[in-house]
């Protein structure tokens, strides 16, 4: 499992995200505790459609109402 930090990462954030999907993990979890709600839920629907099509699951850990967000936009 990966567990996601965006500011460790030197390269493009969802680059990476589509790289570590392809490598099929057991999941990946998005931990981004600095951004607001708004942007959270942004940056969950963006890696839920990585994980989505690289058949890996998607942990939200940080607000139940972003998973069902994220996933009600698709």
């Amino acid at each position: 499992m990966f567990v996601t930090n965006r500011k460790l990462c030197k390269d493009d954030f969802l680059n990476r995200i589509h790289q570590l999907a392809n490598g099929k993990p057991h999941a990946i979890m998005l931990r981004e505790k600095d951004k607001s709600l708004e942007e959270y839920e942004e940056l969950a629907m963006k890696i839920n459609n990585i994980c989505e099509v690289h058949q890996v699951p998607l942990i939200i850990n940080q607000n139940i109402s972003v998973v069902y967000v994220s996933c009600q936009r698709q």
